[in-house]
């Protein structure tokens, strides 16, 4: 428990303090739309490729792990009634209607009730585990026998192999993937430079608390039945109950992230391909004929990924180790770095920022490397 809350309290701090990065970022370049325009700026053609391909290819891991979580939910709630493909397929086909608007404040209204159906779901989940203790029908994560007493380890869990653990630091990164997205929500927003940092506060202010409250309070309760996602560790009905209300949640979650990705790829064709940047807002039939193709397109995609990686962990760690670590602190510390350039060594301030962002890049290559042996690891077993 200790180390976990430890992690998620260190990371939450690292992506609040690299999300506010990215305002100073728009300060010095107020054009950009997307954070593959910041690879632009950064080092040319040669690297917006490279961030473009990633960038899809996370966001398109993202909704794949939001649809794989619904999936697991459709299986709980139903008994299994159809198929796992099917599963998957009726909430991608949800999101893809939902990404066709292609204003992004449909999805800043649709994220109040996303939030409150996560808040209920937990609660739903958190009463369940007090009152009639955890499903014991799953070996949990550790793979405990069934029927056994409730154990909780403080310090790290001696039944973990080093896979294990280094696969739940990737997991608490993943909860801190939005930052990828906040450069093209700051893009829409009327005055970024005042509401933007005020929404980065108010956001960490209440997710890190009740991540770590949430956490805490479950592991406590399950314990070694801890599954993964955390509310199929409440039994019987209260669990599909709670799936049901988490509908919301993850369909808002695909929503954003889709939108995301489906954004940047239409600015990509109508300024690049059609050179149609001038129309990019209007009604026209080609306008929404490029957007709906490309929605289709990505949710296509993302439906073969879910489906190709089915296993929740599994697909969280391979989006943190790759992508996430990048994107939400290493990309972020080497925008500092960049328009800095020449300023690094004025102040004792900067030359400690200097030293620190550095730190960062260094550590999330060391992630990236260490997931990528992790889950090769993990396969040839």
């Amino acid at each position: 428990m200790i180390p976990g809350v430890i992690s998620i309290i260190a990371l939450g701090v690292l992506a609040t303090y690299t999300a506010y990065i990215l305002i100073q970022f728009w300060r010095v370049y107020p054009s950009i739309r997307d954070v593959v325009d910041v690879g632009r700026i950064m080092g040319g053609l040669p690297l917006e490729i490279i961030v473009g391909v990633a960038h899809v290819l996370n966001l398109a891991l993202i909704c794949a792990s939001a649809n794989v979580t619904l999936s697991i939910g459709l299986n709980t709630m139903t008994d299994h009634a159809l198929c796992t493909v099917a599963f998957v397929g009726i909430p991608m086909v949800m999101c893809w209607i939902l990404c066709m608007p292609r204003s992004l404040s449909f999805a800043g209204w649709f994220g109040i009730p996303a939030t409150i159906s996560i808040f209920v779901a937990v609660l739903i989940a958190i009463v369940a585990l007090a009152t009639d203790g955890p499903n014991t029908s799953s070996t949990g994560y550790f793979s405990e026998p069934a029927n056994q007493a409730i154990k909780m380890s403080l310090g790290p869990n001696p039944n973990a192999t080093i896979e294990q653990q280094f696969e739940s630091v990737l997991n608490v990164a993943f909860a801190y993937a939005g930052n990828q997205a906040f450069i093209t929500v700051i893009a829409e927003m009327r005055d970024p430079s005042r509401d933007y940092p005020r929404a980065i506060i108010w956001l960490n202010v209440f997710a890190i608390p009740m991540y770590v409250i949430v956490a805490c309070v479950i592991y406590h309760l399950a314990g070694q039945y801890v599954v993964s996602p955390a509310l199929g560790s409440a039994p019987g009905v209260p669990s599909k109950v709670a799936y049901g209300i988490l509908f919301g949640t993850m369909l808002g979650s695909g929503l954003v992230f889709g939108h995301t990705a489906i954004k940047y790829i239409y600015n990509v064709v109508m300024d690049r391909i059609l050179h149609s940047r001038h129309r990019l807002m209007d009604n026209s039939m080609t306008s929404w004929g490029v957007w709906i193709g490309i929605g289709t397109l990505f949710w296509v995609v993302s439906f073969v990924l879910a489906n190709a990686i089915p296993a929740f962990n599994s697909i969280l760690g391979i989006s943190s180790a790759l992508f996430v670590t990048w994107f939400t602190f290493g990309m972020a510390a080497a925008q500092w770095i960049f328009i800095n350039w020449g300023q690094q060594t004025k102040t004792w301030r900067k030359m400690c920022l200097l030293a620190f962002n550095w730190f960062l890049i260094l550590s999330k290559s060391c992630c990236l490397v260490a997931g990528d042996f992790e889950k090769s690891v993990k396969h040839n077993d």
